[in-house]
């Protein structure tokens, strides 16, 4: 498969206009710039690359609860946690010293 031109990935929204079927067609093969007053304004990405993307970023959100549970859970061993009326004790502090800033 041929690599796509500069202007086959940078395209105006006059081009998107004009032939949106090549346009999505490019997409599939990599991500499409779709610019307005010669500024990016949106990506035009394919299907199988935008669930590639999405997949990863659950991914990521998995791995980062992860180690924040097994952060949790070692903390706990060694002591370091707040009680839910010492949690409840420092929000309504803050919110009182939030009430007397405001005006």
């Amino acid at each position: 498969m041929r690599m796509l031109k500069t202007k086959e990935r940078i395209i105006t929204t006059a081009d998107l206009g004009c032939d949106p079927d090549q346009a999505l067609q490019n997409a599939q093969r990599a991500p499409i710039v779709v610019t307005a007053e010669g500024k990016p304004a949106a990506y035009l990405v394919g299907t199988d690359t935008f669930d590639a993307l999405i997949e990863r970023l659950i991914e990521l959100e998995r791995q980062e609860l992860s180690v924040n549970v097994q952060k949790g859970e070692q903390d706990f061993v060694e002591g370091n946690f707040s009680t839910l009326q010492e949690i409840i004790a420092r929000a309504e502090a803050r919110w009182q010293d939030q009430d007397q800033t405001q005006p």
